[in-house]
């Protein structure tokens, strides 16, 4: 089960060791729906992951057009459940 961001005051494991590991979500992008239910934290759809981030096409155009934003990013939102996904946890199914 993926967490939520953690909100003011709470505590939340980052994963790093087995107790508190995140399950693993596997995702399919090539099925209907599935391609656009997991989203960089900015909203857009078309994000990869690397050997240690979230990387996101949308975002990267943003900043060379000047705007204040990352490209990389250490989770993925999943629209459905309403939680954010650790980098540790997202595997692209290929």
């Amino acid at each position: 089960m993926a967490s939520r961001e953690p909100q003011t005051g709470s505590v939340a494991g980052d994963g790093s060791s087995c107790t508190d590991a995140h399950d693993i979500v596997v995702i399919d992008r090539s099925s209907d729906g599935e391609p656009y239910r997991y989203v960089c934290p900015n909203g857009h759809a078309n994000w990869d992951r690397t050997n240690n981030h979230i990387w996101c096409q949308s975002c990267r155009r943003q900043y060379e057009n000047g705007e204040d934003i990352d490209p990389e990013h250490w989770s993925i939102y999943d629209k459905r459940d309403d939680v954010y996904i650790p980098w540790s946890a997202v595997r692209v199914k290929d």
